[in-house]
């Protein structure tokens, strides 16, 4: 007896522990898929309330961080604004820096509540006509207009803020120049989560652009930008929009259950587009529109609606090869242009293509320890029958 029930404790134990070990995976994905997460929690930095900064010119923003130790000439000597609370009541921007050449940082400010006063330079946090800003670690929300605005602002950085629930876009560069755009979420806007319009040699990566209205990724006029590594999903129309602009590159990002196309390239030419994930968008992965010249390849395009690729006519001269085609709902590519140059691309193979979706991944992963533990029984029960 007493031998017995050790046997069925050591059992229990043996299953607990795996069913433990299965957990673990999944306790990692939902409550920390991010390190920025893990920060979060444990961020004890604290606020102050702040009535709206409004700053023109190298003088005006020496005299507001004077006492601060710095000469604003370098990164190593910045200025810096941070730790603010900002309602802007309704009027005017949180935040409104222009006319400045200062090294300035600009952090762990959340900023809300902008206006429409000074059309179009109203944002959560506004910069405009400076070089050198880096807005880092700043939430801006619920603004009358955009989340932060880099209007004809160069060689700055947006790093690691969070843009939701903003009318219009929640980042947007306009005539903005040689900045980094990366490690953002811009997330719920009526319009698009990052907007580029008349920009050029911009870095966007990294970034989280999840439920946006028109497109996720928006490039206007714009001209060798980088978009890599982006997270781009479950927009309402498209996951990037490309309009006339050229000489681009879109590489290594996931467009993803948005509710039109997965990229849209209209009157584009000269971009290229290069292994990306393009999946389960509701009409076609990708869709040509007047726009030529293009190199399209290495791109894993499964389980749209419609087609992997649409080539409306009037596009022409595009390159198409050693992408992978799976499982698109009408047909893989349909070609209605004219000297498009389409090889050398393939089906996806049994058990290859993307991951499947996370509730796919907990089932699988609860089939499998649910299995090792029958398993386990299975073989003591075994062991005690021939005792």
């Amino acid at each position: 007896m007493k031998n017995s029930i050790r046997t069925s404790k050591f059992t229990i134990l043996i299953i607990l522990g795996f069913l433990i070990l299965g957990l673990i995976p999944i306790f990692r994905e939902v409550h920390f898929t991010k390190e920025a997460n893990i920060e979060y929690f444990f961020d004890l930095r604290t606020s102050v309330s702040h009535s709206p900064i409004h700053i023109n010119g190298n003088a005006e923003l020496d005299a507001f961080v004077s006492g601060n130790g710095t000469d604003g000439l370098s990164w190593a000597t910045a200025h810096v604004i941070e730790d603010y609370e900002i309602d802007a009541g309704g009027s005017g921007a949180p935040i409104l820096i222009g006319n400045t050449t200062r090294f300035l940082i600009i952090r762990n400010i959340t900023a809300t509540n902008a206006g429409d006063v000074n059309l179009p330079l109203d944002a959560g946090i506004a910069i405009n006509n400076c070089t050198y800003v880096k807005i880092t670690n700043c939430t801006v929300s619920n603004n009358g207009f955009n989340g932060i605005l880099l209007g004809r602002t160069n060689n700055s950085i947006v790093f690691d803020n969070t843009a939701f629930n903003n009318p219009y876009d929640g980042i947007i560069l306009v005539e903005a120049h040689n900045n980094t755009v990366s490690e953002n979420e811009a997330r719920d806007s009526p319009e698009n989560g990052i907007l580029l319009m008349d920009s050029s040699n911009n870095t966007v990566s990294d970034n989280e652009c999840l439920n946006n209205d028109q497109a996720g990724i928006y490039l206007i006029r714009s001209t060798d930008i980088r978009c890599l590594r982006n997270t781009v999903s479950h927009g309402v129309q498209n996951g990037i929009y490309m309009y006339s602009s050229n000489i681009n590159i879109i590489r290594d990002n996931n467009f993803s259950d948005n509710g039109f196309h997965g990229i849209w390239s209209e009157n584009s030419d000269s971009n290229t587009i290069e292994d990306n994930v393009v999946s389960q968008n509701n009409n076609n992965g990708m869709l040509l529109i007047d726009s030529d010249g293009n190199t399209i390849t290495g791109n894993t395009i499964s389980h749209n609606n419609l087609r992997g690729i649409r080539i409306q006519s009037g596009s022409d001269n595009n390159e198409i090869y050693q992408n992978d085609f799976c499982y698109n709902g009408v047909e893989d590519i349909i070609d209605d242009g004219s000297n498009n140059d389409i090889h050398d691309n393939g089906d996806c193979t049994p058990g290859s293509g993307p991951a499947p979706p996370d509730d796919t991944m907990i089932i699988i992963i609860a089939a499998a320890v649910g299995g090792a533990a029958v398993v386990i029984i299975i073989i003591v029960l075994f062991i005690r029958k021939r005792k």
